[in-house]
């Protein structure tokens, strides 16, 4: 293998990790379709806001089209999750009847092209649409695809150029455009490798009889997304030349403006403007439209992104292209990929063996350079698949036409999608690391189009508009000493005091003789007994008729096995509703009821639980936790005379836990609007002494219609307060209207620059 001057010098200087730091940014486009198969020709989603600020979600040339847009991101995993979690979020705001089609080629059109919609975000885009649909008419706009944007590491492009190339080069931005011109030659150059391996468009679309026989990729031809004038190609021997070349063929009136040079690669300035690719340099190019990958979820797979990232480090460090033959090498590899693209899929290519001479390049070049086990066994398939056509993506696609069509597959993907995204309601797929809170952020931050910076998922930070955030609801806008003691519940309980907020008494005890001491006191008394530091709801023992000894005993004994302290408080009579604080107001009051059943007099316990536990496994409004039937449950089923195989008469209520834990199993029941306005006045002021902007108080009040009085102690008792508290719960409450309180924070955040 010929190495360049460049590919000895990263060689030499062992600068290979660094190849592998490049920032990829991906733009995946695709059409609404009714469930049909058809175009649909609904507006835009109202939910997602106004899509010309919109950071992550527009719309291209159709109203139907919409596209999806990442940051660029380190690592291919990382920004197909990023996109992933950006389609989730697109897909639960499309109406019941609507999907994302999963192909490239176009869904059903409707028989009149003028019932084809164009997008009219603003007046000036709308225009430029319909002076595009003069010359191409409106179904080559409608081509769908995903663009890579690519950048190499800064870091790689500063050590090449200090430790050797500032010899060659006038200015580092020099060095920087020749670096980038001679990675994009190169995949010009190759762009037929790109198309063999993943053109995935074998037929135009369901109702268009313009090719008769399958190819391998209609889009990637002169029959799909390219400039009808064959004779618009860009210079690609110097940014100078590139930019000279596509101004002059607007000025001539090729192109309307640069934006419509449909090029392989295109070259970007951080700032959008082409005069600055001179004058600042290439931050990024383009390599515009692989076919869309059906079998994969967002469109296209990590290891195709890989493979362009080795792609990359390969064309870097391999001889450029004679500098006096660019133009006419490319020509010719334009007309190559169309050879390529118009193949019939199940066929040997004319690329056969060039292919595959190029393909065993590549997997010698990342064994000795670039290290990528896991595109060891990817190269592999590529092989083979010039070996055999009928391995190829296009081929795999061609077996699933059905009378010259593509709907039924298409669709039957689509749907799976769509369910897919839908049993999400709870959680964003791509940003499983975060917790449950911060996944309700950034789905939020997503829908708003929000920018949003991932700082830690080990630590579970984020930073939104300058403030960094953690779990989803601890931000530099609260209290630091509440987040300090708000896991201690004793302490927590002394510093509530300390503000005159009424808590339940009880002591913490270090031993199991320390308790035993303590028994003669609360004797006949109702207890809740649990650990001090450690949450855990399986450690909990509430006992609403008084412990015997030897329970009280063992209760003990369980929780000193899970932490060093256990707390022993009376229980306080009353119904127990969280409120849930932003801005240091009140957004939700759900009553947090006990874990149980309703009996039917014909079923037994166990199966009463059975039951409610499929429910809760096939509802998509929640994450509804499944409910156990450990010692602590049967510890209370046994105070009332109840255990797994008796019969539950109809109508009445079988307590699995007194306690009304979240991730227990236990219901919530929304009542904003049925509070009384005095208990929201009493918290928004405790909120303000403790300095709570976001967080929770868990509280017992007796009942709910009837005006706080601070003459009755027991009026109003806090439970707990949490600087973390679980957001789903007022997302997704069993009965009552949801509170999205992911929102509130959002707007929070956005309100406080810091």
């Amino acid at each position: 293998m010929e190495l360049d001057a460049i590919g000895l010098k990263i060689q030499e200087e062992e600068l290979g990790p660094l190849l592998r730091r490049s920032l990829i940014g991906l733009e995946r486009e695709s059409q609404r379709v009714m469930n049909t198969g058809i175009l649909s020709s609904t507006d835009h989603p109202q939910s997602l806001g106004d899509r010309l600020k919109h950071n992550y979600i527009k719309t291209d040339f159709g109203e139907s089209q919409m596209e999806f847009i990442t940051p660029p991101i380190e690592g291919a995993d990382n920004v197909v999750n990023y996109l992933d979690a950006i389609q989730q979020v697109a897909t639960q705001n499309l109406p019941d009847n609507e999907r994302f089609w999963t192909l490239s080629s176009l869904p059903e059109l409707p028989d009149d092209e003028s019932k084809i919609r164009v997008a009219h975000p603003d007046e000036k885009g709308f225009l430029y649409r319909n002076k595009l649909i003069k010359k191409y008419g409106k179904k080559r706009q409608l081509f769908t695809s995903v663009h890579l944007n690519f950048s190499l590491s800064e870091k790689l492009i500063q050590a090449l150029f200090t430790s050797e190339f500032h010899n060659y080069f006038d200015s580092y931005i020099e060095f920087h455009n020749f670096i980038y011109l001679k990675i994009g030659r190169k995949f010009v150059q190759n762009r037929w490798l790109l198309t063999y391996l993943f053109g995935a468009t074998p037929i135009y679309n369901s109702n268009d009889n313009s090719i008769n026989d399958p190819v391998r990729s209609v889009r990637n031809s002169e029959l799909g997304y390219t400039n009808i004038d064959g004779s618009i190609q860009a210079s690609y021997q110097s940014i100078e030349t590139y930019v000279t070349s596509l101004k002059k063929m607007v000025q001539e009136g090729k192109l309307l403006s640069f934006s419509e040079f449909y090029g392989d690669v295109q070259f970007k300035s951080i700032d959008k403007n082409e005069d600055s690719l001179i004058s600042n340099g290439i931050n990024y190019f383009e390599l515009s439209g692989l076919d869309i990958d059906p079998f994969s979820r967002v469109g296209i797979k990590s290891e195709t992104i890989k493979f362009v990232q080795l792609l990359s480090a390969y064309f870097l460090m391999t001889p450029d292209l004679a500098e006096g033959e660019v133009d006419q090498t490319l020509l010719k590899a334009k007309q190559l990929n169309n050879e390529v693209a118009m193949e019939d899929p199940k066929t040997e290519s004319v690329t056969k063996n060039i292919g595959i001479k190029l393909l065993d390049e590549l997997i010698l070049f990342n064994n000795n350079f670039y290290f990528d086990d896991e595109l060891k066994n990817e190269l592999v398939s590529y092989k083979e698949q010039f070996e055999q056509p009928k391995l190829s993506l296009s081929a795999k696609i061609n077996e699933q036409v059905t009378n010259q069509s593509l709907i039924k597959f298409a669709m039957n993907q689509a749907n799976l999608n769509k369910q897919f995204y839908q049993s999400q309601l709870s959680s964003l797929t791509g940003f499983n690391n975060y917790s449950s809170n911060t996944q309700l952020i950034l789905a939020g931050l997503l829908k708003k189009g929000l920018r949003f910076d991932l700082v830690d998922d080990d630590g579970d930070v984020i930073r939104v508009n300058g403030h960094l955030l953690q779990h989803g609801t601890i931000s530099d806008l609260d209290s630091s000493i509440l987040n300090q003691v708000v896991h201690d519940k004793q302490t927590l309980k002394k510093v509530l005091g300390q503000f005159d907020i009424k808590v339940p008494s009880g002591i913490s005890v270090r031993s199991l003789d320390e308790a035993m001491d303590y028994y003669p006191d609360i004797v006949g008394k109702a207890l809740v007994i649990k650990p001090r530091f450690v949450k855990s709801s399986q450690m909990t023992h509430i006992f609403r008729v008084a412990p015997t000894l030897n329970e009280y005993r063992e209760a003990i004994k369980r929780n000193l096995l899970v932490d060093t302290q256990v707390l022993i408080e009376q229980i306080v009579v009353g119904s127990v509703y969280r409120f849930m604080m932003v801005d240091g107001r009140v957004q939700g009051i759900v009553e947090r009821l006990p874990v149980s059943v309703v009996g039917n007099g014909r079923q037994t316990l166990a199966e009463l639980i059975a039951q409610k536990n499929a429910k809760i496994g096939r509802s998509r409004r929640g994450p509804w936790h499944q409910l156990n039937l450990l010692e602590v449950e049967r510890q209370t089923l046994e105070t009332q005379g109840i255990n797994e195989t008796t019969i539950i008469p109809r109508g009445s209520e079988a307590i699995i836990r007194y306690d009304n834990n979240f991730n227990a199993g236990a219901s919530q029941n929304e009542v904003s609007g049925q509070m009384d306005d005095s208990y929201v006045s009493l918290i928004e002021d405790y909120a303000k002494r403790l300095k709570i902007m976001i967080g929770a108080f868990d509280l017992v009040i007796p009942n709910l219609y009837i005006p706080y009085d601070a003459k009755h102690a027991d009026s109003l008792i806090v439970l707990s307060v949490e600087t973390s508290p679980d957001l789903a719960i007022n997302s997704f409450p069993n009965f009552g209207d949801k509170q999205v309180i992911a929102d509130r924070i959002i707007e929070l955040l956005q309100k406080n620059k810091n």
